[in-house]
């Protein structure tokens, strides 16, 4: 697994294909990712 800081509070662990993927991705911050994973955990919340 790999694990993301977001922010001191925060850390995000993705699968390692996610991680390797990520990391080939330098553009995608991992601040954006949060927010991502934030609004598909309130969609499913509010399902």
């Amino acid at each position: 697994m790999h694990t993301l800081h977001v922010s001191k509070r925060y850390t995000v662990t993705v699968s390692d294909d996610e991680g390797e993927w990520l990391d080939s991705q330098p553009h995608l911050s991992p601040s954006g990712l949060l927010q991502k994973a934030i609004r598909e955990q309130q969609r499913k919340e509010s399902e």
